[in-house]
């Protein structure tokens, strides 16, 4: 993960707009289950795809302090 993001922040940035999808997704509870829904994702729970989200944003936040 950390030369993943490492790498794709030599081109663009990433913590930050990740963080602010997060966010946009916890203001709108619904949302995750529409984009699910828009993009035919049906072998994951939504459950199972936000608590991979949120790791994701633990590991990213705990990459940058």
């Amino acid at each position: 993960m950390r030369a993943a993001c490492a790498k794709a922040e030599d081109a663009y940035e990433v913590r930050k707009p990740l963080a602010a999808a997060i966010a946009a997704l916890r203001n709108r509870p619904h949302r995750l289950a529409q984009c699910m829904e828009a993009l035919a994702i049906t072998t994951v729970s939504r459950a199972r795809l936000w608590q991979n989200v949120l790791r994701l944003e633990r590991a990213l936040a705990v990459e940058a302090g």
